[in-house]
């Protein structure tokens, strides 16, 4: 990243302790080679967004995409204890073992199992079953039932999702080719005609940008959805555009870091600025 300059070679903007005085210009370099310039302000706000209110980073777990142990796993020979009356049980082990994790921000790094698994439990587990090392010591006495336990609760979710399929006798559609399917098969148009004005109401709120075009420093690429609804008394289809928020960083007080809003970066700009005090980066 460097200073962008003008054609006659001087510096583009005026440097400033203050970020609210800081016009200056600066080329950035991404990964794939191209350039674009950003503010100073833009800049700063990028950076404050990946942080939390201590200035800490978080990262979210995209996939475990490797594994390796060293010579201080327990081998299968001495993966179970005796107790005084005789039964064999697993011997309840994390040593030696780690796993690479691939962060939502691209890098790498590898984590040993004891934390892996205190914080991403079933991606661990999945991992283990996938290449196949559930028979090894350190996964035998939990990764199995964790499984199990998954699934039955997943089984059970379908299970009571789909029985949620009428409202006031009304059938509730679970995606837009459901709708449009029942559509056609009633020869009417209520649930194409509450897309329709949901989808409108909402193009007022989005930039649309052209495909294959960059995401926006300090913004996420998240996918979205529609979910549907009859309105009580009337009756009338009602289709709602909403966001996937698993897609996002949770609250500290849940499991993550939240990201900063661009108005609280500003507003604390604001106040730097009327209070004379400098900003460190």
């Amino acid at each position: 990243m460097n200073r962008k300059r003008r054609i006659d070679g001087e510096l583009q903007g005026c440097s400033n302790a203050n970020p609210i005085l800081d016009t200056s210009i600066y080329e950035v370099e991404f990964d794939d080679g191209s350039t674009e310039a950003y503010s100073a302000n833009i800049i700063a706000e990028h950076i404050y967004s990946q942080v939390d209110g201590e200035g800490y980073t978080q990262h979210v777990l995209n996939e475990i995409v490797d594994h390796k142990k060293d010579s201080t796993t327990v081998s299968k020979e001495d993966g179970t204890i005796t107790t005084k009356a005789g039964r064999k049980l697993p011997r309840q082990t994390t040593k030696g073992w780690q796993f690479l994790c691939q962060w939502n921000d691209g890098t790498t790094s590898w984590r040993p199992l004891k934390d892996v698994k205190e914080s991403h439990l079933l991606q661990v587990a999945q991992h283990v079953m996938n290449n196949g090392l559930a028979e090894e010591p350190a996964f035998a006495w939990w990764v199995s039932h964790t499984v199990k336990k998954r699934d039955m609760i997943i089984k059970a979710m379908k299970k009571r999702y789909f029985k949620i399929q009428q409202k006031y006798g009304i059938e509730i559609q679970k995606n837009v080719q459901e709708a449009q399917a029942l559509d056609t098969k009633t020869w009417t148009t209520f649930w194409i005609d509450a897309i329709r004005k949901e989808m409108k109401n909402c193009s007022k709120t989005f930039e649309i940008l052209p495909e294959g075009s960059r995401i926006p420093v300090g913004h996420t690429h998240i996918k979205c959805h529609l979910i549907f609804d009859v309105k009580h008394g009337s009756l009338e289809r009602k289709a709602r555009y909403v966001a996937g928020g698993h897609m996002t960083a949770p609250p500290a007080s849940i499991t993550y870091a939240s990201v900063v809003s661009r108005e609280s970066v500003r507003i604390a700009f604001v106040l730097a600025a009327l209070n004379g005090l400098e900003i460190e980066v």
